[in-house]
């Protein structure tokens, strides 16, 4: 009798420990864990294209933005924003995003940095 036991209670433990290593190996890939698998499933909406790309609202303005607006740019500091807005001033504002690079201190990498982040 207290062997039956024991097995039950053995393969109870068991089978609580194989349910959590299933649940946290899906959590780490992605997959539904178990406190989502236990709660109704609701359809998610999905996104207009309109709601899936950057909306130029949240893109700073090269031609516009204050020198505060373009330091809040990753890599641009305050003698940089100058700079830009010293190129915008003499050449007319900037045609197009790549035309940055001409600015002094803005080479490729740092136009990588921020080409998701601005527009014209």
């Amino acid at each position: 009798m207290k062997q039956s036991i024991f097995f039950w209670l053995l393969c109870a433990l068991f089978t609580a420990v194989c349910v959590c290593i299933v649940a946290v190996s899906r959590a780490d890939h992605g997959v539904m864990a178990i406190a989502e698998i236990t709660t109704p499933i609701q359809k998610a909406e999905t996104p207009s294209a309109s709601q899936q790309t950057t909306s130029p609202a949240a893109l700073v303005n090269i031609n516009t933005a204050t020198a505060e607006e373009l330091c809040a740019l990753p890599g641009i500091g305050e003698a940089t924003a100058e700079k830009i807005i010293a190129y915008r001033e003499e050449n007319g504002g900037f045609d197009d995003i790549e035309e940055i690079m001409e600015v002094s201190g803005i080479g490729e990498g740092k136009f990588d940095e921020i080409k998701e982040l601005i527009c014209v």
